[in-house]
């Protein structure tokens, strides 16, 4: 599933597909869709109007200056994290039907730090970060460093994300003290470092939030540059602390994390086409001579069908029906087999038409049942590419 996120100027959206153009004369792409969801959000909430009260411009990673993201940008959701957390589905999102996946499978090394979490306190929510922000059960559960703290010093914590090199992200953490323990400023201070470069120096929640058990948000821009053709690179995310300000403890935090793809000069958001994948042939068992039967069908195929069907087609077809109904299951053919010989058996009526096969003129035939252990091709020379055709598909 892809999602992207748009600002919409009047009151219909514009959706459209067309294909990719190929570099290579011999092959074509071409775009498919299985559904199409459309749901309304703030305005604000990530792609803010140019003149919006309040808009300010992101620190822009390993850069000076600051980078303004606006409604002239389009985005594409790349992931979107519970820290430490269950997965939160779409229905339990703030009705905008996100889905909030959980960070096992991002976070790396040796430790995966600690748990904290509080689900007995009401969330206190300041006025720049309304309750639609994210889901509560994202801001009551984190992932800290442990209790030792010369143990904390000696390592990040870590989180590696693939993403399409060549364009800007938009990196969205968020914070909630839900310690009990931490409600002072200047009690946990840690640097935020993203793609090596130093993204927050001496972060402190309660000071960004002004209390405990209060959300609060942090939005980054980096840019990963291409490589190659636009292969995927890895965006890393790493907390550590901070020991300059001399805070009470030594330790980190983050509740929840968004990627987010932004689009290029020219509202580009597509990455690199996948790498083509070659579909193995299925070869069919080998057919033994030896279990081949004379069979004379009189009433259960109807005569019309003689001078319009292609012999071989119609032996395929009725050699796998056969098949099909062996009284061993070890010698029926497996699904792969049963597709690879209807396909074939398509194959072979082409041509009827134009008088270039054999046609059906009289109802005696010998058909081959398989025997198992000879797996070799009973059709040498017919590839499984060139048996696919999107005649009746």
């Amino acid at each position: 599933m892809k999602e992207f996120i748009v600002y919409v100027n009047g009151q219909v959206l514009d959706i459209k597909f067309s294909s990719s153009l190929s570099n290579s004369s011999e092959e074509a792409y071409y775009g498919f869709v299985n559904g199409i969801e459309v749901v309304s959000m703030p305005l604000n909430l990530y792609l803010p109007e140019r003149d919006a009260p309040g808009l300010y411009g992101l620190h822009f990673v390993g850069q000076k200056d600051l980078f303004y993201v606006d409604y002239n940008f389009s985005m594409e959701t790349c992931y979107r994290l519970n820290m430490a957390g269950n997965e939160i589905p779409p229905k339990q999102d703030t009705g905008m039907f996100r889905r909030w996946t959980r960070d096992d499978d991002y976070i790396v090394g040796a430790s995966t730090g600690d748990w904290p979490f509080n689900f007995n306190f009401t969330l206190r929510y300041p006025p720049d970060v309304p309750p639609y922000t994210a889901p509560e059960m994202v801001y009551k559960t984190g992932r800290a460093m442990g209790l030792h703290e010369n143990v904390s010093l000696l390592y990040n914590l870590s989180w590696i994300f693939p993403i399409d090199s060549g364009f800007l992200y938009l990196v969205r953490l968020h914070f909630c003290e839900v310690d009990r323990w931490m409600k002072r400023i200047n009690q946990r201070v840690f640097d935020i470092f993203i793609n090596n470069e130093t993204a927050e120096f001496e972060a402190d929640v309660i000071a960004w939030s002004s209390g405990y058990m209060a959300p609060v948000y942090r939005d980054y821009v980096v840019f990963v540059p291409k490589v190659n053709n636009g292969e995927r690179q890895d965006l890393w995310l790493e907390l550590h602390p901070n020991t300059k300000t001399n805070s009470q403890y030594y330790n980190v935090i983050l509740n929840g994390a968004e990627i987010f793809k932004l689009s290029n000069y020219d509202g580009n958001l597509a990455g690199p086409n996948p790498p083509k994948k070659i579909v193995p042939s299925l070869p069919p068992k080998k057919l033994n001579p030896k279990s081949s039967k004379k069979i004379t069908l009189i009433m259960i195929v109807d005569t019309s069908m003689k001078g319009t069907i292609s012999k071989e087609s119609f032996v395929k077809f009725l050699e796998i029906a056969m098949n099909c109904l062996a009284k061993h299951s070890v010698e029926r053919p497996t699904m792969g087999e049963v597709l690879w010989n209807l396909e074939l058996s398509l194959k072979l009526q082409t041509g009827v038409e134009t008088g270039k096969v054999e046609v059906l003129n009289n109802m005696e035939f010998h058909i081959a049942t398989t025997s198992t252990g000879n797996n070799s091709d009973a059709t040498p020379g017919i590839e499984f590419s060139e048996i696919v055709m999107p005649l009746g598909r």
